[in-house]
């Protein structure tokens, strides 16, 4: 996930182990790189570690700034990067996605169309959805992949 290290501490606020979310995010924009806690685990990886990124656009060594203190958007096994590392190891040049962090008290209707109009004008490709949507979309798709927890019986 490429992130914009100067303005994504604004946006999320995951805890950061074993570093400040400031000292991680300064860390982001040298070229290192933030992991889940079980990507971290299932690699054995530490901070001050470091992994091989290789893409099409080209292959450099990142150090492992910081062990995030929660998954990202639902996965498991995943890193943080900057959106410069993005694009210079896998040629990343396109937003995916947008985060907005509304202000307490913000019109929340007014600002849903703001972001719709913003979205329409200059991300088509893109769509808006709440956290709570976001969650939702998560949960139907775990819930779709599981198997199924009931299951018939038959006398013999």
């Amino acid at each position: 996930m490429g992130v914009d290290p100067a303005r994504w501490g604004a946006v999320d606020r995951t805890p950061v182990r074993h570093v400040s979310r400031l000292r991680a995010l300064a860390g982001l924009a040298r070229g290192g790189i933030l992991v889940t806690p079980g990507y971290a685990k299932s690699a054995h990886l530490n901070v001050g570690d470091t992994v091989a990124l290789q893409g099409p656009a080209g292959t450099r060594r990142a150090p492992v700034v910081g062990v995030l203190g929660a998954s990202v958007s639902g996965l498991a096994d995943a890193m943080q990067l900057s959106l410069a590392t993005m694009r210079t190891v896998y040629g990343v040049t396109g937003d995916s996605q947008v985060a907005v962090k509304v202000a307490a008290g913000a019109d929340r209707a007014r600002v849903g169309r703001e972001i719709d109009a913003l979205l329409r004008r200059d991300y088509p490709q893109l769509e808006s959805l709440s956290t709570a949507a976001v969650k939702d979309q998560i949960n139907t798709q775990v819930d779709t992949s599981s198997p199924s927890s009931t299951r018939s019986s038959r006398s013999p």
